[in-house]
């Protein structure tokens, strides 16, 4: 491990349209720093660019591999790092100017073990920009305040990127490693990381673009793995009592409710309400939590509209599909 270093992972699968302007980004912040190019397998021609990137950078280090999906090639990132620090980033992002100087500073300032920095999504057609995951002001914060930020989606996300870690809290016995061939690998590992430390920091600033692109998770269709999601609430209703002592349980009903209307939501704009089953079992899921949600004091009035207001559409939905096409929806 080098002290002071910090270790830059960038996994890479077919980017070759984005990876020269993510890599210039990460190349203009003004840190000591190593990049690890970690190609997964790319068939088009990101190979020869990164090798091409790397040859230019004495800091770009290019690393191929069997495709085997970005947890593994996270995974091999953080085996391969020397540094003290390690982050993230995906090879169809960006980093803002002076942001990992930002949190670097912050981190060491505050003693800290993670430094988060707010996101800019950047939109389609679809999706507008947004600024998400941000703060008002820098912030210090426990790490049972952290893992409620994450399930409350206020001002720290179930992402990677957008935060620097100390090493330790990966290598440390028992090590943690992102699990292979899952959705939400990262909100897999979060709770391992924010219990592990000892505070968790917040630049109050935007620092990561995150571009929202037609083949990412927000914009394709839904799959048997969006399933995860609720898969991941029951797991966390076991591991955060025994890693996040008097941690308050109701805020993953919360989080629950609105994961549900977020993946109803997505099925109405990707049109595949009749033809795949997830909606149907998301469906379900809602209609299993919705009133108990409805006239829960846990929801803000706004909450509670957004939950009527879909609670109304999927009654009008199901009423529609059914005077059309009998009963498709059970």
């Amino acid at each position: 491990m080098i002290k002071g270093l910090l270790s830059v992972v960038v996994p890479v699968y077919n980017a070759d349209k984005y990876i020269v302007s993510c890599i210039n980004s990460i190349l203009a912040q003004q840190v000591n720093m190593e990049i690890l190019i970690i190609d997964d397998g790319s068939t088009d021609n990101s190979g020869d660019i990164c090798r091409s990137l790397a040859s230019d950078n004495q800091c770009v280090r290019y690393f191929k591999k069997q495709n085997g999906g970005v947890s593994s090639a996270r995974n091999y990132g953080i085996e391969q790092s020397r540094g003290e620090f390690i982050t993230f980033v995906d090879s169809d992002d960006s980093v803002c100017p002076y942001a990992y100087k930002t949190m670097l500073s912050l981190l060491l300032q505050d003693d800290s073990d993670i430094v988060c920095c707010g996101v800019n999504r950047v939109g389609n057609k679809a999706i507008q920009n947004t600024i998400i995951y941000n703060s008002d002001k820098p912030l210090k914060v426990s790490p049972n305040d952290a893992m409620y930020a994450c399930l409350s989606q206020s001002f720290i996300g179930f992402t990677v990127y957008a935060k620097i870690f100390r090493i330790s809290l990966f290598n440390d016995k028992p090590t943690v490693r992102f699990p292979l061939g899952t959705l939400m690998e990262e909100a897999y590992v979060l709770p391992y990381l924010f219990s592990r430390s000892h505070s968790i920091s917040h630049t109050g600033e935007v620092g990561y673009r995150y571009y929202t692109r037609p083949y990412s998770y927000t914009t394709k269709p839904l799959s048997e793995e969006c399933y995860a999601i609720f898969e991941t609430v029951t797991r966390y209703k076991s591991i955060l009592p025994k890693y996040y002592p008097g941690f308050d349980l109701t805020i993953l009903f919360h989080w629950r409710v609105i994961q549900c209307i977020n993946l109803y939501r997505t099925s109405l704009i990707q049109k595949c309400i009749i033809k795949n089953n997830v909606f149907i079992r998301v469906r379900r899921e809602f209609w299993s939590i919705a009133w108990k949600a409805l006239f829960s004091t846990n929801f803000s009035l706004k909450e509670r509209l957004l939950l009527l207001e879909t609670m109304s559409h999927m009654f009008l939905v199901r009423k529609f599909i059914s005077s059309k096409v009998g009963k498709i929806v059970k």
